[in-house]
């Protein structure tokens, strides 16, 4: 009976542990306005609970709204934030950039950046070929895990916050490990 209080103990202490961890490491920002970058790390970091703990390189695409030129300058920044892949923990990012209606290489990813601007149908095309494939989904909006087409959506301003759809990551077979639980919304 002990050792096991000891060992709850042990995995409180340990989540509280990254919890802030995760929180000084991004710093807490003065101003509520979007910033790609600091969302990315957000994301970055996020990915590192995965159930599979993702190391090394890491391809993911980054989609925009095909025909949407401000959806794909956002692409833009959010891969120019990756800086070509450079190191960013135990994951390192290597972006490719995607137009919605061009999914075929999917196949070569291991996660998707939904672009801002990326929505309706074209959104649920994304998520539906994403999800077949086992891929995570993850956006800046916070609406589009309420909409049911992204697995995870983070802010990092003007607090880090990270929203997690059961559902979506059911049914894309994504998981997390239980620590991550404590640090995230889950609807």
């Amino acid at each position: 009976m002990a050792a096991r209080d000891a060992r709850r103990r042990r995995l409180t202490l340990t989540a509280a542990a990254c919890c802030c961890g995760v929180i000084l490491a991004l710093g807490y920002p003065a101003l509520a306005v979007a910033d790609p970058e600091r969302d990315l790390r957000v994301a970055t970091r996020a990915l590192s609970f995965l159930d599979h703990r993702p190391r090394g390189d890491m391809p993911v695409a980054v989609v925009y709204a095909a025909g949407d030129s401000a959806s794909e300058a956002h692409a833009r920044r959010m891969a120019d934030a990756m800086g070509g892949g450079g190191p960013q923990g135990r994951i390192r990012l290597v972006p490719t950039l995607m137009a919605a209606d061009e999914l075929g290489a999917l196949d070569r990813q291991e996660a998707v950046l939904l672009a801002d601007g990326l929505a309706g149908d074209q959104a649920t095309d994304v998520y539906s070929a994403a999800s077949r494939r086992g891929l995570i989904t993850i956006a800046s909006d916070m609406a589009c895990v309420d909409a049911g087409y992204c697995v995870m959506a983070v802010a990092s301003q003007p607090r880090v916050q990270i929203v997690v759809s059961r559902e979506a990551a059911r049914e894309s077979d994504v998981g997390f490990a239980s620590s991550f639980r404590m640090m995230i919304t889950e609807r």
